[in-house]
């Protein structure tokens, strides 16, 4: 773990776990689209194109994609509420205005944040946007592959698996296919983190929205990252290991709104579940 009072070595290496850059411009990238729904900068045409054709099916996909954030905004700053003082955010994607360690850090400037991607865009361009910071780190790695996020040298070193953790996992899990065994990833993470610490789930569903859903799902059959819709009880079947924080896992909106948060008139059109869940021990805030 690391102190962020000790001096930063001149290491990038271990800091970032760096690796040269697979960036490819002709063929979509899934952090890129996301980054596209979300209006940014960090897309390129054929990104483009593969959103406006997922926006033909869903309109609002903009909306969807802020909301989300959102979600992520308020499960961080409960996690810190809760007692957490570090996070390791797994399919971070590209990096945005509302970027985990910003939250975290307006909570409590202490927090320790380590950035987990497979897709070398969102790892470039987190290393860029965090500069060297002893509370950051950068690793590239596949969710899918529970030790190699775990034991990478970096999470090693920013991370006190001995204390609570939060895990994030904003709309990634919906990429992980049954045949990869969603729970048992689960449950190696779960049991490598100390009692008191979080989950925190967003993931696509057709619940509310089936015939949508279905071409959207069909769209992206084209890519190399199927997209696996999970009904409500699907859901509460992987999260059963965990305690579920109250209300449980609901429409993105739903989980603990704020008063500044943009109203939602049929939050069941919003395809995204959210949920955020607890290891046993540290009591949460309610």
């Amino acid at each position: 773990m690391v102190d962020p009072d000790d001096p930063v070595d001149d290491d990038t290496h271990v800091q970032w776990g760096h690796r040269p850059s697979e960036v490819a411009t002709e063929q979509p990238s899934i952090a890129r689209v996301y980054d596209y729904y979300l209006r940014g900068a960090s897309n390129f045409a054929a990104d483009r194109e593969f959103g406006m054709r997922a926006e033909a099916i869903i309109p609002e996909l903009h909306d969807l994609a802020v909301y989300n954030e959102l979600f992520l905004a308020r499960a961080v700053r409960f996690c810190v509420a809760s007692g957490v003082r570090q996070f390791i955010d797994i399919g971070c994607g590209i990096s945005k205005a509302g970027s985990t360690h910003r939250i975290a850090h307006g909570a409590d400037p202490g927090c320790r944040v380590v950035y987990v991607d497979n897709e070398a865009v969102a790892v470039e361009s987190i290393r860029a946007a965090i500069a060297v910071d002893a509370r950051l780190g950068v690793v590239r790695a596949d969710l899918r592959e529970p030790d190699a996020v775990l034991s990478d040298p970096v999470t090693e070193r920013m991370i006190d698996f001995s204390e609570p953790v939060a895990l994030i996992m904003g709309l990634v899990l919906h990429f992980v296919p049954d045949h990869d065994d969603p729970a048992g990833m689960l449950a190696h993470y779960r049991a490598h983190i100390a009692a008191g610490s979080y989950l925190v789930v967003s993931h696509d569903t057709a619940d509310g929205r089936e015939d949508d859903m279905a071409r959207f799902v069909a769209l992206y059959e084209e890519t190399n990252r199927p997209l696996i819709v999970r009904d409500h009880a699907t859901l509460s079947t992987l999260l059963r290991d965990f305690h579920l924080v109250d209300p449980g896992i609901v429409h993105v909106p739903l989980w603990r709104p704020e008063p500044d948060d943009p109203p939602v008139d049929r939050p069941r059109r919003t395809c995204v579940y959210a949920a955020v869940a607890r290891t046993e021990g540290l009591a949460s805030p309610e």
